[in-house]
């Protein structure tokens, strides 16, 4: 029979305690296609697929003499593709909420456990905006801002010094972090960086073309795309 992992990780005692840390972690894009690859040397007849965000207690998809049942009452129904003879499981058009752990047990006691995590796409821009703030004294006020994501971190650089940065479990907003660049600044270079697991991009930020000049209209802004690097 089939152990399906309780809230506490260890299904009726049976699964020993050490096997929960042989886990491989996957990161993918957000739209993309993921493989969870199980790679048995023999031929899998029967088996079954579990997941959940923080344990694999929900019944995905089972294997049974060849016939795939999928379950209907989870997000991937239309998503997932198993290949019968290995055990392994594509899931297309990838989502944010699809993180989670994953868990492929078979009669036989063999068992792969997956800890998938899925992050924001790769063309979230990062914008700048800048305005005066204060005309006296002068301080030009910068906002670099990215859609917000799991795991997204906001960082303002002069040169390889960070000045700040922030990040927001919040996802529902733009990830927003200011810089006060004062007079005495009005020659320098700064560097905005969103950075995630997977990927970074940056935008590079001169005062002399970016701050409005003092005594100009303080509503005076302007934006910027970054470029990534991955």
């Amino acid at each position: 029979m089939f152990l399906v992992v309780g809230e506490t990780g260890v299904p009726g005692g049976n699964l020993r305690r050490h096997d929960l840390f042989c886990s491989e972690d996957v990161t993918k894009r957000e739209g993309e296609t993921v493989v969870l690859h199980v790679n048995e040397p023999q031929k899998t007849i029967d088996y079954l697929w579990t997941y959940g965000s923080h344990s694999p207690t929900r019944a995905l998809a089972v294997v049974t003499n060849g016939d795939v049942i999928v379950s209907n009452e989870t997000r991937f129904t239309s998503r997932i593709r198993l290949d019968i003879s290995s055990g392994s499981m594509t899931i297309s058009n990838l989502t944010i909420g699809d993180s989670g752990k994953f868990l492929m047990q078979t009669l036989t006691g063999t068992e792969r456990h997956f800890n998938l995590t899925v992050t924001a796409p790769e063309g979230s821009n990062v914008t700048l905006t800048s305005e005066i703030e204060h005309p006296s004294p002068w301080i030009c006020r910068v906002n670099c801002s990215v859609l917000n994501s799991d795991d997204v971190v906001l960082s303002w650089y002069r040169g390889n010094t960070v000045l700040s940065n922030s990040s927001d479990a919040d996802v529902s907003s733009r990830l927003v972090l200011t810089l006060d660049v004062p007079q005495n600044s009005r020659e320098d270079t700064f560097t905005c960086e969103a950075a995630n697991p997977i990927s970074k991009r940056t935008v590079v930020f001169n005062t002399t073309y970016g701050c409005p000049l003092p005594g100009t209209d303080s509503s005076t802004s302007f934006c910027a795309f970054a470029k990534s690097i991955v």
